[in-house]
């Protein structure tokens, strides 16, 4: 579901937490004067359609560090030797030309 997001610093910073992958609490908060009338009201609508908004948190996969670079060390070294041998290819393949 799309949040509706006003144009605030407030929900700029909010907005992976409303619309993301986390659980997020709204709290809105009035002024009872009558000269704040109509931002309370906006408030009460945004307040409303947030509530609405249904989020599906889940648990981040966190990897091990070391695991990582040994995967990519393991991804680097693979990648090499395919290289090595597309360059090893290269070189008979201009041996044979050259018996030709």
């Amino acid at each position: 579901t799309a949040v509706p997001y006003r144009n605030s610093f407030l929900t700029k910073v909010l907005k992976d937490a409303l619309g993301g992958n986390a659980k997020a609490i709204m709290v809105a908060t009035l002024n009872p004067c009558d000269q704040a009338l109509p931002e309370t009201i906006s408030t009460c609508r945004f307040a409303q359609r947030v509530a609405n908004v249904q989020t599906f948190a889940r648990v981040n996969e966190q990897q091990d560090p070391q695991l990582v670079i040994s995967q990519l060390r393991q991804e680097n070294s693979q990648l090499r030797a395919a290289l090595g041998a597309s360059e090893h290819a290269e070189e008979l393949g201009e041996e044979e030309l050259r018996r030709r």
